[in-house]
């Protein structure tokens, strides 16, 4: 599992820089020919918003894998080990299962928007949702590797035992 949360955490890392690098892109270029034509490529704000929509799920991915945002660290840090381990234990399972539901109904809400399609490319309304059940489940194994190590660390297993 180590490995594969490796694998995601790099892979929303760079989707996610790929993804606002080229939406910086697309939105200079309508700027500049706004500017010097009078006018603008419709598509570019389809195409810019899909990509907003795609990758900046990859993002919140990326920052609670890295930054751990899942805790108030003042709050937590003053509370006794034994607590922090139940609150730790308690908000790992809840954000599990939280993202594990809304990945079930994400899916359903995502096929039904198959057949609605955007105004400028007709390309399925689906595409625009389909980064958020992919991201869920990333961060449900996130937040499952961190809930492993917590219980190897709290009842002393090391890895390979």
């Amino acid at each position: 599992m180590k490995k594969l949360n490796i694998f995601l955490e790099r892979l929303t890392k760079y989707a996610s820089s790929f993804g606002f690098v080229i939406i910086f892109i697309l939105t200079l270029i309508q700027i500049i020919y706004r500017n010097l034509f009078g006018g603008g490529f419709s598509w570019i704000e389809e195409v810019s918003t899909l990509l907003l929509s795609v990758f900046a799920f990859f993002a919140i991915s990326y920052s609670i894998r890295k930054y751990n945002y899942t805790f108030l660290d003042y709050f937590y840090n003053k509370l006794s080990g034994r607590i922090q381990f139940y609150l730790s234990t308690l908000t790992y399972l809840a954000m599990t299962s939280f993202l594990l539901y809304v990945f079930y109904t994400s899916v359903g809400f995502a096929q039904r928007q198959w057949h609605t399609v955007s105004s400028i490319l007709s390309w399925p309304r689906s595409f625009w949702y389909v980064s958020f059940p992919l991201n869920c489940i990333i961060m449900a194994s996130f937040f499952t590797e961190d809930l492993m190590k917590l219980m190897r660390k709290r009842t002393g297993v090391k890895k390979g035992d």
